[in-house]
């Protein structure tokens, strides 16, 4: 896609040589460029899938397993305690770049960062949406 910014990394038009961590057939592993702490990596497929459904399921267990890997690394090395993993799917969850990635978010306890307001069903809409998701399913 001509657009999009991963592709162009890919391509090799933007170059990411000081961020890229690894790169293979299939994935392309870097640091995001505004971190939410530093080591915060970004890892992306190389073909264009513009969210998660789209993706096929054998790229997301490479990805899966990167980020699994990149995780180990962040706490072994990194000094963190632990990690976020993050997709923000479509624009309206805050995707920016609609590419296909997750995020590996590196954490200490404390640091301030949250991105999930949580509240409580209202009576009885729990269940309507149990049924609505488990009908769909």
């Amino acid at each position: 896609m001509p657009d999009c910014i991963f592709c162009k990394i890919v391509d090799g038009g933007i170059p990411i040589d000081e961020a890229k961590i690894f790169e293979d057939d299939q994935l392309i592993v870097f640091l995001d460029q505004l971190p939410v702490h530093p080591g915060h990596t970004l890892i992306t497929t190389k073909k264009h899938y513009a969210n998660l459904e789209e993706t096929p399921e054998e790229d997301l267990v490479a990805i899966i397993k990167m980020v699994k890997k990149v995780g180990k690394i962040i706490k072994d090395n990194l000094g963190y305690e632990g990690y976020n993993v993050v997709v923000n799917n479509d624009p309206v969850a805050l995707q920016t770049v609609e590419h296909s990635h997750f995020h590996v978010v590196p954490r200490v306890a404390n640091d301030g960062f949250r991105f999930l307001k949580q509240k409580e069903y209202k009576e009885g809409e729990r269940e309507e949406y149990l049924k609505k998701i488990k009908e769909a399913f």
